[in-house]
């Protein structure tokens, strides 16, 4: 007779735990790859870039700065025209802009926003009233996008699906050599994007963007109320995502990857940025119905309690080893393999425009792992430091400025 190997309670759950968590992480790569298929094979009218304005809030600062702006000039030379956003008396970022400046860019100091106004969102709405193209689209100063991500924008923008709505790109980080704290967010980040953004889009309409890159048509921006109608709020991403949603306005859930950059930085400023993108997070969460949040809840947040509770295992049973390792590869293959379909999903031109995007195997597990102590500690304190600000955010995503 067969002898069955004996488990005690808490080593069947935490095998249960293994299971759950495979089964979860198989359920999102599928529902992921789907939506890349579908994105890849939605076709949209052919818009020219000459008829796009992008807007580029900056401010110095970040040692990839000059590298950043070096790309959008490149990207101007075409047509395409960019609009800089400096803040008055940046004389570095001034510096940087004057250096690179070429036709197609044009370069705008703005005065410093009035107390409760989010900086960025007021640098925005003061250069929409000058916009005369038909698109305009906002990138952000860390990151760097190709002709064929914008070109995909407006793709989809002039297609019947895309139609009076927004177009939102999906965020990858390029490595930074040599140093762990950096290479630990951008695990994080490289390790998440896919499995967050594109299983919801699959399900249905995404109920927020990415800041880092939207482009959208100005008629559309100026009908929903513009970004002044957003300038209270810290989380302007999130609260032009409600506003176009509250139109009936569709936000289209972008299938490639684009690439931000940042310089080496230390534990104290990885806790930081974390701690500012789980706050944020929070304010996602409570504006959503019931069921929303119980999903998302149990998609973004089940998977780090799991992945604990499947390591406890290990250490009260070695048997369970060998399947914790072999969950941490079918984890490491799918991550990678969803990487690497989000940077090819148009073309070798949109994957060149990723080069250095990696997945660290170990500083991927451990920013997962580390996901809850992030999440308590947005719980509990929901002041942040964003560059040189200080800031209490509030629970509807205003905010209000702190001594520095």
């Amino acid at each position: 007779m067969m002898n069955w190997p004996t488990f005690t309670p808490i080593e069947w759950t935490s095998a249960g735990a293994m299971a759950a968590y495979l089964g979860l992480l198989s359920w999102k790569a599928r529902a992921a790859f789907a939506y890349l298929r579908e994105e890849r094979e939605g076709l949209g009218g052919e818009k020219s870039r000459d008829e796009l304005t992008v807007l580029q809030p900056i401010v110095s600062g970040d040692p990839t700065l000059e590298t950043c702006l070096r790309a959008s000039a490149e990207l101007a030379q075409p047509g395409t025209q960019f609009v800089w956003l400096l803040d008055q008396g940046d004389s570095e970022a001034r510096r940087i802009a004057d250096d690179l400046d070429r036709p197609g860019i044009t370069i705008q100091e703005v005065p410093a926003a009035p107390p409760g106004v989010n900086p960025k969102v007021d640098k925005l709405s003061r250069a929409l009233e000058g916009v005369t193209t038909e698109f305009i689209a906002v990138l952000d100063d860390d990151t760097t996008v190709g002709r064929r991500h914008l070109d995909r924008a407006l793709q989809i923008l002039g297609s019947h699906q895309g139609a009076g709505g927004l177009y939102t790109g999906l965020p990858t980080y390029r490595a930074v050599p040599g140093n762990s704290a950096a290479n630990l967010m951008v695990a994080f980040v490289n390790s998440s994007s896919a499995l967050t953004y594109l299983p919801p889009a699959h399900a249905g309409p995404p109920v927020t963007l990415n800041g880092m890159f939207y482009v959208t048509r100005a008629a559309d921006l100026r009908e929903v109320g513009g970004f002044a109608t957003i300038a209270d709020q810290l989380c302007d991403d999130l609260a032009l995502a409600r506003l176009y949603r509250s139109a009936g306005r569709p936000i289209h859930q972008g299938g490639m990857a684009q690439l931000l950059l940042t310089g080496p930085f230390g534990l104290g400023a990885y806790f930081q940025r974390m701690h500012r993108w789980f706050v944020f997070a929070l304010v996602l969460m409570r504006g959503l119905e019931p069921p929303q949040r119980l999903r998302l809840a149990w998609t973004l947040g089940a998977p780090p309690i799991l992945l604990w509770w499947s390591l406890a295992g290990v250490f009260i049973d070695r048997r369970l080893t060998i399947p914790f390792a072999a969950l941490l590869v079918a984890r490491l293959w799918t991550l990678a393999a969803l990487l690497e379909a989000t940077r090819e999903a148009h073309g070798t031109e949109a994957a060149r425009c990723t080069d250095g995007a990696e997945i660290f195997p170990i500083s991927s597990i451990v920013s997962e792992l580390l996901q809850p102590l992030h999440f308590v500690h947005a719980l509990i304190v929901p002041r942040i430091r964003w560059r040189s600000h200080r800031m209490r955010v509030q629970k509807d995503g205003g905010f209000e400025s702190l001594p520095r």
